[in-house]
Parts: C-alpha cells; sequence; structure tokens
C-alpha cells in the first residue's frame, strides 16, 4: 500500500525476542506449497531475523541521490493536496519523472491506491497493470478509475517465515500465481508498493522485489519504496543489484537493470 493509503500502519519497531524453530505454514501459495514446505528453519536467533526499524539509508559511495530535476510536477502536488498519508512529492518525482521519459512502455505495479490515475496519466498510450492482495483496494480501484487493470494476487505467509528464504534459497520468494499475461511480459518498469510490511505478520515486499526482478526487462527501471526497513532494502539490494542503485528519494530507491 505504501505510497497512497489515508488509514496506512506507522511503521513501527518490532523485535524478535527469542529464538524460534518453525516450518513454514500451510498458507502458503498452491503452487509454491510443497517447495517452501520442504524446508525447515531452526533454531533462528535475533541476529537472524532484522527488526522493522526505520533507518538512515546510505547510498553507495559515487551513487547519485536525488536526481530530479527542478520542474514542478502539478499532478504531484494536487494528489497530494487531496490525500493525505502519501509519500513526499520528492518520492513522487522520482518515479514520475522516469515512468514519463519511457512512456509508453509496460508498466508493473504491486499495489493500487489513491495514486494509481497518477501513474496511468503518466504512462499515456502505454499498458499499466496494477496487482493487489486486498480486495478492499481492488474494489476501490476498480471503483474510482474505470478501466483501470487490476489483478488480484496473494502473498502467502507472513514475512517473518519468508524471511530465511532471502539467504537460503531466494528462488522460492518468485510468485507463481501470476497471470499467464503478466508473467510473459518483460515489463519496462515496475513499482514495488506492495505489500504491507510493517509488522512480522504482514508478507512484507521480499516476495514482490523477487518477482520484479524476474520479470523486468534488459534495461528497466525498478522502483521499491520503504527502503528504511531492512526487508525491503536487503532484497532489493540482493535481487535487483547494489551497483544498479542509481538513485533515491526519502525512501524510494530507483535500480537501473543493465
Amino acid at each position: 500500500m505504501g505510497l497512497f493509503g489515508a488509514n496506512l500502519e506507522r511503521d513501527r519497531l518490532v523485535e524478535i525476542r527469542s529464538s524460534a524453530r518453525c516450518v513454514l505454514p500451510h498458507c502458503a501459495l498452491p503452487d509454491d506449497r510443497a517447495s517452501l514446505a520442504s524446508i525447515r528453519f531452526t533454531s533462528l536467533s535475533n541476529s537472524d531475523i532484522p527488526l522493522a526499524a526505520s533507518v538512515p539509508i546510505k547510498p553507495n559511495s559515487g551513487q547519485p541521490v536525488g536526481t530530479q530535476s527542478d520542474k514542478e510536477i502539478p499532478a504531484i502536488r494536487e494528489l497530494l493536496s487531496q490525500s493525505r498519508g502519501q509519500g513526499t512529492y520528492e518520492e513522487y518525482a522520482l518515479v514520475y519523472e522516469v515512468l514519463a521519459s519511457r512512456a509508453p512502455c509496460s508498466l508493473l505495479i504491486f499495489g493500487v491506491g489513491r495514486d494509481s490515475p497518477l501513474w496511468i496519466d503518466a504512462n499515456a498510450g502505454g499498458r499499466t497493470v496494477f496487482l493487489e492482495s486486498i480486495s478492499k483496494w481492488a474494489a476501490f480501484a476498480r471503483t474510482a478509475t474505470p478501466g483501470i487493470d487490476v489483478r488480484d494476487i496473494s502473498y502467502g505467509p507472513w514475512r517473518r517465515f519468508m524471511w530465511p528464504l532471502l539467504r537460503r534459497a531466494p528462488k522460492l520468494l518468485e510468485l507463481r500465481n501470476l497471470p499467464a499475461d503478466v508473467r510473459d511480459t518483460a515489463w519496462d518498469v515496475v513499482l514495488v508498493d506492495a505489500p504491507r510490511g510493517t509488522t512480522w505478520r504482514r508478507p512484507g515486499r521480499m516476495r514482490s522485489v523477487r518477482t520484479a526482478a524476474v520479470h523486468a526487462a534488459p534495461n528497466a527501471d525498478v522502483f521499491v519504496h520503504d527502503c528504511h526497513r531492512t526487508v525491503e532494502r536487503e532484497s532489493a539490494d540482493q535481487f535487483l543489484g547494489e551497483h544498479n542503485l542509481v538513485a533515491q528519494a526519502g525512501t524510494m530507491r530507483h535500480y537501473r537493470r543493465r
């Protein structure tokens, strides 16, 4: 949900106070269930599971930060004036300027919200597809923006059960339940702004980022929001390549595939 919702939960520090023995639960996606359930993780210590804390982002040496132009984008100002709980102007502008420069293109967005029309307009003449796991938000988008292309998906287990896969079996994080036309497209621009990841009981964005990396076209621009959180930041660096980080604004990171 990331940038848009007025009712989004605030990020909070979640402490994992004891080590845990766990097996990935039966709620895994149907296509992934056999492979996920076959992996058993034992004695997960506090050092194995990072906190969902807000931390300063330290870009790589030599990586440009905040590369947006000084030109004002009225559509973003209007969006921010009409709805609270948004991202910052700079975060929106980072995505908008790249998208507008590549339009018309193929655009895949994880998450819908009040900012969905902004992305559709910026990609005028192109193909824009949204993936949403929360039914009320999918329904809101279809009502508020007639003609919007929203696909219903599921992310599976809580983030705390998925985190060990990032280091031990990252290929299993890829979403296997995508519609065929989404799966078969090489996407020019991808924005990862869902699912929620504010607590360990939320899915987090490891699966979104992994899927974005798999289905992004060569030279694609991939954006990941909320990179102040450990899961989003580390999964983005791992799957998209820390060396491919070209810009960031606030908690929005911009990677360019090479």
